[in-house]
């Protein structure tokens, strides 16, 4: 969890999740997280898997109501290099 203020009032939720490459995360694991958004009263959240996502779960990232950004292995491997 991340208090992007002092007072705590815009808050990131961030899962991480370290999955072999033959390992895909589904819109289910997206549903999932979703809800300790709302559990954590968290307005946005990062989805961190060093795998990668479906189309499903990323369509389905897109869908819900809070921002959910989806980053798999290939793109966090490219933002530690940057």
């Amino acid at each position: 969890m991340i208090d992007q203020d002092v007072l705590g009032l815009d808050r990131v939720h961030i899962q991480a999740k370290r999955h072999g490459a033959d390992r895909v995360v589904g819109p289910s694991d997206v549903r999932d997280f979703f809800g300790g958004l709302d559990i954590a009263k968290a307005a946005k959240g990062v989805f961190i898997t060093t795998s990668t996502f479906s189309a499903g779960a990323r369509e389905t990232a897109d869908r819900l109501g809070k921002r959910i950004v989806l980053i798999d292995g290939e793109r966090l491997a490219a933002l530690m290099i940057r």
